[in-house]
């Protein structure tokens, strides 16, 4: 950007919060890590280190930006990377491996115990309708249905 472009407040406000601490925090921490890269990963590489920073953060709230961050690459390189791979974008594959991982917890959990609003809301989501309209989309069944059988399982044993 022309320094002229900073005049503008969109300008000025682009810069301030995504731009400046997009560099320090590359400066700062980035010098070490593209040292030993050499080369940019290859975007299965990508994808592969972002699946793992999201597996080791599983209630933390994720956005792209953060991502783009956390791999040091930019939006259009980790989306691109994702639909190559899985067939799409990086933050549907998380609302996925959420999804996936309160399923897992439902089914092992005491119905008499759990409150799905509030585990849905530990996971990042913060809509019961949506996350319901989600669960449902995913698994063909409300989350309640879930937790249901997990009652029902627990009569059989």
């Amino acid at each position: 950007m022309a320094p002229g472009r900073f005049k503008d407040p969109s300008n000025s406000r682009l810069a301030q919060q995504d731009l400046l601490p997009l560099l320090v925090e590359t400066l700062l921490q980035g010098s070490d890590r593209a040292a030993g890269l050499g080369r940019p990963p290859a975007r299965i590489e990508l994808v592969k280190q972002a699946e793992r920073w999201m597996e080791e953060h599983p209630c933390e709230p994720i956005t792209l930006d953060t991502l783009c961050r956390q791999l040091f690459t930019s939006r259009r390189n980790l989306i691109q990377g994702f639909r190559d791979h899985l067939g799409m974008g990086p933050m549907a594959y998380l609302k996925r491996l959420r999804l996936h991982q309160i399923r897992h917890l439902l089914r092992a959990a005491d119905p008499q115990a759990t409150n799905i609003a509030q585990l849905a809301a530990q996971w990042g989501f913060l809509s019961p309708g949506h996350f319901s309209s989600d669960y449902r989309k995913q698994f063909g069944e409300l989350p309640s249905k879930t937790l249901q059988c997990q009652a029902q399982r627990g009569l059989r044993h």
